[in-house]
C-alpha cells in the first residue's frame, strides 16, 4: 500500500524514537536510484506521499509517518527458518 516507483522495497516499523514508550511510524525504503540514497528531498517527498496513501486508503488515524529512512537494503526473512 505504500509502494512507489521511486523505491524498490519498503518496510514500515513502529519505533520508540525518543525512548518515551510512545511509538512512531518510521518507513525504511530502498530507493531504485541508488544515487539518491542521501537525498533529504526524496525522503521528505516519500513521507508525504506515503502519509497521503495511508490516510486515503487505510486508516486516517495511522497516517502520521515520523520519518522515511533511505537504506541500501532491507533484511529479508530466512526462508529456511520456520515461522512462529
Amino acid at each position: 500500500m505504500i509502494a512507489d516507483d521511486r523505491v524498490y522495497d519498503t518496510k514500515p516499523i513502529a519505533v520508540d524514537t525518543d525512548e518515551s514508550g510512545q511509538h512512531q511510524l518510521v518507513v525504511y525504503a530502498v530507493p531504485t536510484d541508488r544515487s539518491r540514497m542521501k537525498s533529504h528531498e526524496l525522503a521528505e517527498d516519500l513521507r508525504a506521499t506515503f502519509q497521503k496513501r495511508i490516510k486515503d486508503r487505510l486508516n486516517p488515524l495511522l497516517a502520521h509517518i515520523h520519518e522515511v529512512v533511505l537504506v541500501e537494503e532491507l533484511p529479508q526473512p530466512d526462508p529456511a527458518k520456520p515461522r512462529p
